[in-house]
């Protein structure tokens, strides 16, 4: 039992002096240097193209309540809007504020979600898609 004893200490003391070994990793060479400027001038978001439209549209529907805007899109003659937290739901309006349809599909089906986190469009085929990030799943 003393033989046992005395070989367990020498792996624990032969293991706390390996780990306890430091590499320099500061070669100069590898290092990459950030500078900030703090007494430059700073540039408006409105004069770097950013924001290249500003419109106010009263959404003109009594029977939708939206709780928290998560997300809008405009997109052509359509605005987008995501409210992930209360309806978990997608409204869709025209650009005069008319809503014409809202997405609300939560389920386990194949064609819902269980927990939608985001929307996009896909300019490639004009599609709105939705992320559902619980069940993996991006809905067109």
């Amino acid at each position: 039992m003393k033989k046992v004893k005395y070989i367990f200490s020498f792996f624990c003391f032969l293991l706390m002096t390996q780990g306890c070994t430091t590499v320099d990793k500061t070669d100069e060479n590898s290092l990459q240097r950030i500078e900030f400027d703090l007494n430059k001038q700073h540039v408006n978001i409105h004069d770097v193209g950013l924001i290249s439209d500003i419109a106010i549209v009263n959404l003109a529907n009594e029977e939708v309540i939206l709780d928290e805007i998560n997300k809008v899109i405009k997109k052509y003659d359509r605005i987008y809007i995501l409210d992930k937290n209360k309806t978990h739901s997608v409204f869709i309006y025209d650009n005069s504020g008319n809503l014409i349809n809202f997405i609300s599909n939560v389920g386990n089906g194949p064609e819902e979600y269980i927990q939608l986190t985001d929307i996009f469009t896909n300019s490639m085929d004009a599609t709105l898609n939705l992320v559902s990030r619980m069940d993996r799943k991006i809905l067109k």
